[in-house]
């Protein structure tokens, strides 16, 4: 079912019926913005005449309102909302970025052109009227913007932000500038679960001497979010303690005040972690059968050989032999020997020997 909605309205198309509902019985206007719901990716034809933007008024309510974008070509966000008188904290947002309004440095954030074909929407404190520059809607020359530089390093996240109808914004500090985290090749992500929700990139704000991260959460009411650090220059990823809710169209902090992220030191199954000493984890399950994981970490690089005994001392399975470098594994065990024949229930020994260190843990599989 594909369907198309407005502030007030919507429809629905079928193959039996077409488009039906009460959006079918409302004009489509030039100034309004409508949502699409799509099975298949495609393009909507515009069919009609270029408007000159400056005989085009959109009225602004406070609160939320979804605009078109009347001008022809690109446009900085502060050179089209010239015309309005914005308050501290107001928001206009795309699909993939948002940009907010502070009184001493203008229009800030993610979004930084607006672009002919997308629709937005904008958060007021006051109601307003909005007249977009009627100058840049009658050429085709786009004004020089300047073109933010790409990160150099792929982040290992991706969002898929077509998934979801609505979105909320944060404009994010990291724990700390001297950290080695606040660089444009690092990121950080939102979750809900284990799905992406959100990926911003710091960006160093040359007015503040510091880094702001904007970030676009795509999701539905309540779900708990939490967050993920990643340095790119060591490809270490952070947990951060901070979590929250996705709340619809809610934003947290602006750039003189933004929401603090902070990071949790590095830890088992973290990637990158590196312990202190030398390990064996105890097996879980235990008892257990078939399968059972073991954890053990390693402080340096070294030949590391685990291995499984019986209670005879003999060796009935080798699990590990090999150079590795420093850091924390998981092991597997099948309950197979070394020729793949299933073991017998019983008490087991695992013992991990890397250099001068030698550790043994009981373990107990059952039938």
């Amino acid at each position: 079912m594909i369907s198309v909605t407005s502030t007030a309205a919507y429809a629905q198309y079928s193959a039996s019926d077409g488009w039906v509902g009460p959006l079918t019985d409302i004009p489509i206007t030039n100034v309004d913005l409508y949502q699409a719901d799509m099975l298949l990716e495609t393009s909507f034809p515009f069919v009609g005449f270029p408007i000159d933007p400056d005989n085009i008024s959109i009225e602004m309510e406070s609160g939320w309102n979804r605009i078109g974008y009347t001008p022809q070509v690109n446009l900085p966000v502060a050179q089209a909302l010239a015309g309005l008188s914005p308050s501290i904290d107001d928001q206009l947002k795309g699909q993939t970025g948002f940009a907010q309004y502070d009184a001493n440095y203008g229009w800030y954030g993610s979004l930084a052109v607006l672009e002919p074909g997308k629709g937005y929407m904008m958060h007021l404190a006051q109601a307003d009227t909005l007249v977009y520059p009627g100058d840049a809607g009658r050429t085709n020359d786009a004004p020089g913007i300047e073109e933010e530089q790409e990160p150099q390093l792929s982040c290992p996240w991706v969002v898929d932000e077509s998934r979801y109808l609505n979105s909320m914004t944060l404009t994010v500090f990291l724990e700390s500038d001297t950290l080695g985290i606040n660089h444009p090749d690092d990121a950080v992500a939102v979750f809900a679960g284990d799905e992406c929700r959100g990926v911003g990139r710091p960006v160093y704000v040359p007015e503040l001497e510091a880094y702001r991260v904007y970030l676009m959460i795509y999701g539905e009411g309540g779900e708990a979010l939490r967050f993920e650090i990643w340095q790119a220059e060591n490809d270490l990823s952070y947990q951060s303690g901070t979590t929250m809710s996705f709340l619809a169209d809610e934003h947290h902090g602006n750039l003189m005040d933004p929401l603090l992220i902070l990071r949790t030191p590095l830890g088992i199954g973290d990637r990158g972690f590196v312990p202190d000493v030398f390990s064996l984890g105890q097996n879980y399950p235990n008892p257990f059968n078939p399968q059972t994981t073991m954890g053990f970490g390693l402080p340096e690089a070294g030949r590391v050989r685990i291995r499984i005994f019986n209670l005879r001392g003999q060796e009935v399975r080798t699990l590990l032999d090999e150079e590795l470098t420093a850091g924390y594994r998981f092991l597997i065990w099948n309950s197979l020997d070394n020729s793949g024949l299933k073991l017998p229930s019983g008490i087991y020994l695992s013992v991990m020997e890397s250099g001068e260190f030698r550790e043994v843990k009981k373990m107990v599989m059952l039938k």
